[in-house]
């Protein structure tokens, strides 16, 4: 008896159930269990089409990750130029508000530039995105109180456009990092008393403007203070 033909009679003894048709275990065997031997193989077919599926689902996947990214960096690469432009014209605008005279606003909101940071914001994460929101936004809300100053008193507004125009550069200098490539996650920080200060003195330039600096320090002072409340800024030497 061969190797096989043991183990086929030890399998029988174990499993016969005297119910024998054509007096061989192996097709004895088929013919008792052929519903359950049926159900298996009508099975690999769809378990074949299921693996086939989810390899289909999670190739999708992957195309629409690489696709997502490409679109980023393809979004981010054209940042820094607009991240500049909109700088330059914070700039611009706090001069002539520092120095109370609307007239000296020449240059327009680039619109263009802020066009390509909007089409960044669908490509980012959640904190760069709330960035770009507000940044967006609180660009808006300028806008329209420049244009209601320009037909008003300015220093009825000044305070709060000093504060504005702060705000925005505040929020144009935290997207650099992302555009740049030198972080990939940024964090949406709400700036403190003495974060704008350090935007209107250090990155504005108001000292190196040619104005009554000390009498337009104390009017970024009033501003700030009347933002953030009765404590007084740490003025930058």
């Amino acid at each position: 008896m061969t190797f096989f033909e043991k183990i086929g009679a030890i399998i029988k003894i174990v499993f016969d159930n005297g119910d024998t048709k054509y007096n061989n275990f192996w097709l004895d065997t088929a013919y008792g269990w052929q519903t359950l031997i049926t159900a298996a193989i009508a099975g690999v077919p769809a378990a074949i089409a299921a693996y086939l599926l989810w390899r289909q689902v999670n190739d999708q996947r992957k195309e629409n990750q690489r696709t997502r990214e490409q679109q980023q960096i393809a979004a981010r690469i054209k940042m820094p130029h607009a991240l500049a432009l909109l700088s330059e014209y914070w700039k611009h605008c706090f001069r002539a508000i520092i120095a109370e005279d609307l007239t000296k606003k020449t240059a327009t909101l680039p619109n263009d530039a802020l066009e390509v940071i909007m089409a960044a914001a669908p490509t980012v994460e959640t904190d760069t995105f709330k960035i770009i929101r507000t940044l967006v936004i609180q660009s808006q809300v300028f806008e329209s109180r420049l244009r209601s100053a320009q037909t008003r008193h300015i220093g009825n507004m000044i305070q709060t456009l000093v504060v504005d125009v702060a705000y925005l550069d505040f929020l144009t200098d935290s997207l650099y990092d992302f555009a740049r490539f030198e972080m990939d996650k940024l964090a949406m920080t709400q700036p403190n008393h003495q974060m704008l200060s350090h935007q209107i003195y250090r990155v504005l330039d108001l000292d190196d403007m040619q104005c009554a600096v000390e009498t337009k320090k104390l009017l970024v002072e009033s501003a700030l203070k009347r933002h953030f409340g009765a404590i007084s800024p740490v003025v930058p030497k």
